[in-house]
């Protein structure tokens, strides 16, 4: 049976994103076995006793399970598998503003932040930074991030910031809140309101209508 194959680096290897690296991988038997390097069902490297899986610039989304497997049609197939952890500093994209009458007329702004470790994320309005209080709530779920403002005045005018720092650097992504397009949303949002409430006044009137009369 081949022997177990062993992956030069070890069972784990953390490294900053856009490093380029070299991996080993062999395996001894009789006969030699042909070892492969995959992840999941794709092959990315092969070689009979060894193979070197080459990454250049390596993301955030090479990391994950690295399989070494050795084959040399006898016995089952070995492996060996590396946990590559790709650190990099945060990547942060402002979604569309969003406007709501409920439960009071209010700004909702979300970004999303990825972040190979723990990021701090603050909130800012034209550079100075936003706090959690009456008005201000400020909440995240894994990697969104959400600040609500709850009144429609000049308050939430602005240029407003999503700002995510972790020990490798730090990145931010803004969006400026214009009267204009406030004004817009406001009359938007009061037409879909009148449209939903005349609806259910339409819906009333023809279930009324369909009642049968009782004399």
């Amino acid at each position: 049976a081949p022997a177990k194959p062993v992956i030069s680096v070890g069972e784990y290897l953390a490294i900053k994103q856009g490093t380029s690296l070299a991996l080993d991988c062999a395996a001894s038997g009789v006969p030699v076995p042909e070892v492969t390097w995959r992840r999941g069902s794709q092959t990315l490297a092969r070689g009979i006793g060894e193979a070197t899986l080459l990454l250049e610039y390596v993301t955030r989304e090479d990391a994950g399970d690295l399989i070494c497997e050795a084959d040399n049609g006898i016995g089952d197939i070995a492996e060996d598998i590396l946990a590559l952890d790709v650190l990099f500093a945060p990547e942060v994209q402002m979604l569309e503003p969003h406007i709501s009458f409920q439960p009071q007329c209010g700004l909702e702004l979300q970004c999303v932040v990825h972040s190979s470790s723990e990021p701090r994320v603050d909130w800012l309005q034209e550079g100075e930074l936003l706090q959690a209080t009456e008005g201000v709530t400020i909440w995240s779920l894994d990697n969104l991030h959400v600040l609500q403002i709850s009144r429609c005045d000049s308050e939430v005018l602005g240029k407003f910031s999503c700002k995510a720092e972790n020990n490798l650097g730090q990145k931010e992504a803004d969006v400026n809140v214009t009267k204009p397009w406030f004004d817009r949303k406001i009359s938007e949002l009061m037409s879909e309101e009148e449209e939903n409430s005349n609806n259910v006044r339409r819906n009333v009137d023809t279930v009324q209508t369909a009642l049968p009369l009782v004399s």
